[in-house]
């Protein structure tokens, strides 16, 4: 591979990014993570005229740079200079104000020089991933999602992952914060549930660089996202009913679905993991659900979102709470969740005890005192009920 060493002024290389000449996210570099604490330290830096690891560009026929490595580094700058962040927790360097850029360290900032490494254009695409791959395996820590970014670039297995992760509902529902989505944590989570809809249920995430290789082309991609967002909308349709939503209304965030389920655990990557599994039965089962049906299954589902946890006195939903945390993606956490949500459904829907329901009632009885109908939950009486049992007990 052919490359040569230089160096030039964060000036140059500022004019040469706003001409369109120097591209800082090419399509195999993962999203920008630095907190703005971490940006203000790299700028002090600079300011202080400290030295910084040199950065690997990449030179295409028609002149274009690319970044290899060095995308955060240069982004921070690049967004100083055009003011899109205030610095804080400074150190050395308490009046740089970036919210005016002629401070006057101005100039001293503008003719830093940043070394690099600039790649000629005889190296190969593949060449270039697997470069960027090794440098920052070794000094970055990227993660697994981030990696396979960079390996499967091109794969329609990814560009669907990507485009399902910005659904309103998983920015409503609050499933990732800020921090898990510049960490690609969203879109990973969105190809385990992909992978589930196309080919059932899988063990463990290790499984995703085989559908990401597999599913480079994909024909039908609008009709995979279609019956993924029918999925999404039947979960939607179930958690619209917002008068079931008793427990903390200084939480509750008016009528919308996602928000709804976004107060509960099934927001939980193993909780909704095993959710979508059900409503992707529910889909290849044509399986119709009344409007009384779908207000007694919410119930059921926000008494076990208040009764599941690992210390609880029912034995069975404290085994729910464990296996969304120990092994929680193993073929077989995820097998006995979707099974425990299925026949919560099925009682529902034939108005029988099965095998998990009438455990159910036979331990809220033995335990609480406590009758259980499903097709009358009062979620009031029971939260009060159980309370009350766990105040006289501790007394």
């Amino acid at each position: 591979m052919d490359y040569q060493r230089n160096q030039n002024t964060i000036e140059n290389l500022y004019k040469k990014y706003k001409r369109g000449e120097l591209i800082l996210q090419p399509f195999f570099q993962r999203n920008l993570v630095w907190t703005n604490q971490a940006k203000s330290r790299f700028i002090e830096s600079i300011l202080l005229k400290f030295p910084i690891a040199e950065i690997y560009l990449y030179q295409d026929d028609e002149g274009i740079i690319s970044v290899i490595d060095g995308q955060q580094r240069l982004s921070t700058i690049f967004n100083f200079i055009d003011q899109k962040f205030k610095l804080n927790g400074l150190n050395n360097i308490i009046d740089a104000n970036n919210l005016d850029i002629n401070f006057k360290y101005k100039n001293d900032f503008l003719l830093f020089k940043i070394h690099y490494v600039l790649i000629a254009n005889t190296a190969s695409k593949g060449e270039i991933i697997d470069m960027y791959s090794r440098i920052n395996q070794y000094t970055v820590n990227l993660n697994e999602q981030e990696l396979r970014k960079a390996a499967y670039h091109d794969s329609a297995f990814l560009e669907i992952s990507e485009e399902l992760a910005l659904l309103e509902f998983f920015e409503y529902g609050r499933f990732f914060t800020e921090r898990k989505r510049t960490r690609m944590n969203d879109v990973e989570f969105i190809s385990e549930l992909l992978a589930l809809l196309l080919e059932g249920l899988q063990d463990k995430k290790n499984m995703l660089d085989d559908f990401y290789l597999r599913y480079t082309d994909i024909a039908d991609k609008e009709s995979i996202i279609n019956k993924f967002t029918k999925i999404i909308n039947s979960i939607e349709n179930i958690f619209s009913y917002s008068e079931f939503f008793v427990d903390d209304k200084r939480k509750y965030k008016g009528d919308n679905s996602a928000k709804n389920l976004g107060l509960t655990r099934f927001k939980q990557q193993a909780d909704f993991y095993s959710l979508f599994y059900l409503f992707k039965y529910i889909e290849e089962n044509t399986i119709t659900l009344s409007t009384d049906q779908r207000k007694n299954f919410l119930k059921f589902l926000l008494l076990l979102d208040y009764m599941i946890e690992p210390e609880a006195d029912i034995d069975i939903l404290a085994t729910y709470a464990i296996k969304c945390v120990s092994q929680g993606n193993t073929k077989n956490s995820r097998e006995f969740r979707f099974n425990l949500l299925k026949q919560s459904l099925e009682s529902i829907i034939t108005n029988q005890d099965n095998e998990f329901t009438g455990m159910l009632k036979h331990d809220f009885e033995e335990i609480f005192d406590l009758k259980l109908d499903f097709m009358n939950l009062n979620l009031n009486d029971i939260k009060e009920k159980v309370e009350f049992f766990y105040t006289e007990s501790e007394e």
